[in-house]
């Protein structure tokens, strides 16, 4: 689909419009993020409905900040959007976001320093606060209640053995593409690359398997 086309289409049917019967609101046909200025000739009347669409629209021909304007409209009044559209519209304002505060700490060393102590303060207040909160109410717990605690030391014990488990099918794994490799001629350094792990690792696989 030619995003643009489309929303070239909807501002020039706008604009052929006499009037527009019952609620409209001003839409600027390039959005002020990207330059656009309030003079009437960037201006034009749209149902609700085509107001919410030309955002969609936008951000999916410009992406960037303009996907944060689609959630924005998307919890106003008379709005509709689906739950795909929403999903969609999170995901690229959440990148766009963080690679707009990227950019701007990379040239902004006083914004990154303002960055840095925002996330600091947050992280601190989770792990003093929240977090410790949440970690005393359940060591009180733990110590008083025998049922939970037994649950709780049960979980645990199942947990361990599911990690253990999982790191030994992993290692059997690597193990096997090893030996695959080291019969197929490969060095120990190719080896590390393609399997993603150590010299030791190799070496004690293939050790292994020559004396067994």
């Amino acid at each position: 689909m030619n995003y643009f086309l489309a929303y070239q289409r909807l501002i020039d049917k706008a604009k052929a419009r006499v009037c527009v019967d019952g609620y409209v609101e001003l839409h600027h046909v390039l959005p002020r993020a990207l330059g656009g200025s309030n003079d009437s000739s960037n201006l034009v009347a749209l149902t609700a409905r085509e107001h919410f669409v030309a955002h969609v629209l936008l951000a999916k021909i410009h992406g960037g900040i303009l996907w944060q304007a689609v959630i924005l409209m998307s919890g106003g009044k008379n709005r509709y959007c689906n739950s795909r559209l929403f999903e969609m519209a999170r995901c690229y304002a959440f990148i766009e976001r963080e690679k707009f505060i990227k950019a701007k700490r990379i040239a902004d060393p006083s914004f990154d320093a303002y960055m840095h102590k925002i996330r600091s303060d947050a992280t601190k207040n989770r792990v003093e606060g929240y977090q410790a909160q949440v970690g005393q109410k359940f060591r009180e717990r733990f110590a008083s209640d025998a049922v939970y605690a037994e649950a709780i030391s049960k979980n645990r014990v199942k947990a361990q053995q599911a990690s253990a488990a999982a790191t030994r099918i992993k290692s059997a794994t690597k193990a096997e593409k090893v030996l695959t490799l080291r019969a197929a001629g490969k060095k120990y350094s190719e080896i590390m690359q393609e399997v993603d792990c150590s010299i030791g690792f190799v070496s004690k696989v293939v050790n292994h398997a020559s004396v067994s």
